[in-house]
């Protein structure tokens, strides 16, 4: 739990996930990372339920569920009435908040129907007509097992609840930009947001070149920004720290042509994707290389001047089959502080995007385009707003130690 969590504005605070810890730990711990996935965060306990004897300890538990939580996920299972602390302390608290507005319960129904919930008292018959999610295909199954369904179930629940939380933030604060954090890397810094989209995990992974994780990254990028539609949102406000693949990504499934009003922390500034352009002041080389080929790899160097002999390498090492290859460097040399502002970012983006668009009708490569990038990160993400149109695209991080590229996130 985060410190000063009670003093946050009720309307985007996380949800509360109540729940037998035997035998539903694992999945429960799951389920919340596919909230994580969505910006949903929440509050799991996994301490011994024995320990909650005290009145204090109770006392505790209902305030942070009345006033420290905008919703409580309930992962019902057959063995939750034999719970008190679940039973006669967190479900009433959550009920009493519903009834007092302002506040979403939502019920999994892990290994029993809404049908058997009714024939549970007290709460049973109250808790089976409300809105919730069915696993399916578990009935009866105890096996803490992420079969397809289960995590179908699970990312059901993620989509839920981000969907109550903008409702909810809607009702209050729908004329503000909605704040994102994206996560892809543990940094050590706490930033405030409304939503915290946190992959770290996956990309984890997909650095080690495990590409697994990427087909539940894409769905859960998707399902943020379906919400978002959804609800109205229209003007978001990104933050790192994450990876520049998971930068492009973001700015590519919430882009301009979907109506999205992007700006991104860049250091102490805020750079908006729209408004006036600025000198690129940027070198763009095009080289075709093959007239039989369909892919373009396209190459911003512009923090890092090895970035174009590491992204070289690659290409050859992964025998991509390249029509041609775009790079983009800034005049005076790649470097950190080569991007001055948000007006010369923006006149970067739209030389990059004209290049791209020109080249390849020149080339008549109609194929993948593989993303090589070494910029700042809302750089990166302003690119992935503008490159909406020129899907497929593969996108490419440096592997841990620096050794060779491994693609992590194919948009389409």
């Amino acid at each position: 739990m985060e410190v000063g969590l009670l003093r946050q504005p009720r309307v985007m605070r996380p949800f509360f996930v109540s729940y037998r810890r035997d035998p539903w730990l694992k999945e429960v711990t799951d389920l919340a990372r596919a909230c994580h996935q969505r910006g949903v965060q929440t509050i799991l306990d996994v301490s011994d339920p024995g320990a909650l004897a005290g009145s204090a300890q109770l006392d505790a538990i209902r305030a942070q569920i009345r006033d420290g939580s905008s919703g409580l996920i309930l992962y019902f299972s057959r063995n939750v009435p034999d719970s008190d602390v679940v039973w006669n302390v967190e479900v009433p608290a959550a009920l009493d908040a519903v009834d007092r507005g302002d506040y979403v319960l939502m019920p999994v129904f892990r290994d029993l129907r809404p049908t058997e919930a009714l024939k549970l008292l007290p709460h049973g018959p109250r808790l089976a007509a409300m809105a919730g999610v069915v696993v399916q295909s578990e009935i009866g199954h105890a096996e803490s097992v992420a079969t397809p369904l289960l995590q179908a179930a699970h990312s059901e629940v993620g989509r839920q609840a981000l969907s109550a939380l903008l409702r909810l933030r809607n009702a209050e604060h729908s004329l503000e930009p909605l704040r994102v954090a994206l996560r892809t890397r543990d940094t050590g810094v706490s930033v405030e947001a409304d939503l915290y989209i946190n992959w770290t995990a996956h990309f984890d992974l997909l650095l080690r070149g495990d590409a697994s994780p990427a087909p539940a990254v894409i769905e859960a990028l998707q399902d943020v920004c379906k919400a978002l539609e959804k609800n109205g949102v229209r003007d978001v406000h990104l933050t790192g720290g994450a990876h520049l693949s998971a930068a492009i990504a973001f700015g590519y499934v919430c882009n301009r042509a979907a109506g999205y009003r992007l700006h991104v922390a860049q250091r102490d500034a805020i750079w908006a994707a729209d408004g006036p352009l600025g000198d690129a002041s940027i070198r763009v080389s095009a080289q075709q290389l093959s007239a039989s080929a369909s892919d373009v790899a396209l190459v911003l160097a512009i923090s890092r001047p090895e970035a174009v002999a590491d992204a070289d390498a690659a290409t050859a090492n992964l025998g991509l089959p390249l029509s041609g290859r775009i790079v983009v460097q800034p005049v005076s040399g790649p470097g950190r502080w080569s991007v001055a502002d948000e007006a010369q970012a923006r006149g970067i983006v739209n030389a990059t995007v004209t290049a791209l668009m020109n080249k390849r009708a020149e080339w008549r490569a109609n194929g993948v385009v593989h993303v090589f990038v070494a910029a700042p990160f809302a750089l990166a993400a302003l690119i992935g707003h503008s490159l909406n149109s020129f899907a497929p695209l593969h996108l490419y991080e440096k592997r841990p130690g620096g050794d060779g590229y491994v693609r992590t996130l194919t948009l389409a």
